[in-house]
């Protein structure tokens, strides 16, 4: 199945897009990217992080189509990369995160 992405989609609903369905696919989904959600010393942190058991966590930036990743977020994405267990996603749509779900086969299409 295929989700596309709306012209002029902002990242705060590409975040609620892919909160919902991983919620619906039994994630749990903790959301950062609320200007509140994380003191300023954290600039740089995924805006979702998502937990299932037995599975690699998710760190997801929401980007709208053609966004670039700061360079705080460069380096988080670096340190999340630097460990096996955790799965770092650069995402414009829902398509972006379940295509590396099903890369890394955590999931199948």
């Amino acid at each position: 199945m295929r989700y596309p992405v709306k012209p002029n989609v902002g990242e705060s609903e590409i975040n609620r897009a892919i909160a919902a369905a991983l919620t619906r696919m039994g994630w749990r989904v903790y959301n950062f990217a609320s200007d509140h959600a994380l003191p300023r010393a954290a600039a740089g942190f995924a805006d979702l992080v998502a937990v299932h058991p037995g599975l690699p966590v998710l760190f997801i930036q929401c980007k709208r189509p053609g966004g670039k990743l700061t360079e705080q977020q460069r380096e988080f994405a670096e340190l999340i990369c630097a460990d096996t267990h955790a799965l770092y996603i650069q995402a414009s749509s829902l398509d972006d995160v379940i295509a590396m779900l099903d890369y890394r086969e955590i999931i199948h299409r």
